[in-house]
């Protein structure tokens, strides 16, 4: 399992159901330090924060 020191979860929009229940499964796949941001994508991005995609 790869160390993150916070893994963020985010969605499209404003508290969606499929990002709480993506946290939740990570949590349960025992990634420590998992945190959810409510405001999803574009304000993650409007912030200037970090994102990744899969290579």
């Amino acid at each position: 399992m790869e160390s993150f020191r916070s893994l963020v979860v985010y969605g499209d929009n404003r508290g969606t159901a499929t990002t709480r229940a993506v946290g939740k499964r990570l949590m349960e796949l025992e990634y420590r330090n998992v945190r959810w941001f409510a405001d999803g994508l574009n304000a993650w991005v409007a912030a200037g924060y970090p994102t990744t995609t899969a290579e």
